[in-house]
């Protein structure tokens, strides 16, 4: 059977790291271009060159092509943090349970021991 570890908190900062990258460069990334898409291809305006208006709208589809592959890009980041911060409150619901099977455990152990000695606390039985 092969064994899963997982580092929490190498997996809490990944999950950080997303969450930042994704709020302060890509979602201010995109509102950036966005507003520069809307502006318009600021160049060749009075040119009556083909080539000119050619290339001017070849960049504006590329742009408006930019916005919508970012904005996928985005949607998966956020996926991407939703996922992690569910993944990381799955770990902690189960380490949860862990202790507390561990603890009934114990207590039934110590239920179990023989009646009290001189020292009780050197039988109480302790993870």
């Amino acid at each position: 059977m092969t064994q899963l570890i997982v580092d929490l908190g190498q997996l809490r900062d990944a999950c950080q790291a997303v969450k930042v990258d994704t709020n302060v460069n890509l979602r201010n990334g995109l509102n950036d271009t966005d507003a520069k898409v809307h502006q318009g291809v600021q160049f060749g305006h009075t040119s009556p060159s083909g080539e000119v208006s050619a290339a001017r709208g070849a960049l504006s589809a590329t742009l408006h092509r930019h916005v919508e592959n970012s904005v996928g890009h985005l949607r998966r980041a956020d996926q991407i943090v939703v996922f992690l911060e569910r993944a990381l409150v799955d770990y902690d619901d189960v380490d949860a349970l862990q202790a507390a099977d561990v603890a009934a455990i114990v207590s039934r152990l110590n239920d179990a021991l023989p009646g009290t000695p001189r020292n009780p606390a050197a039988t109480q039985f302790q993870p």
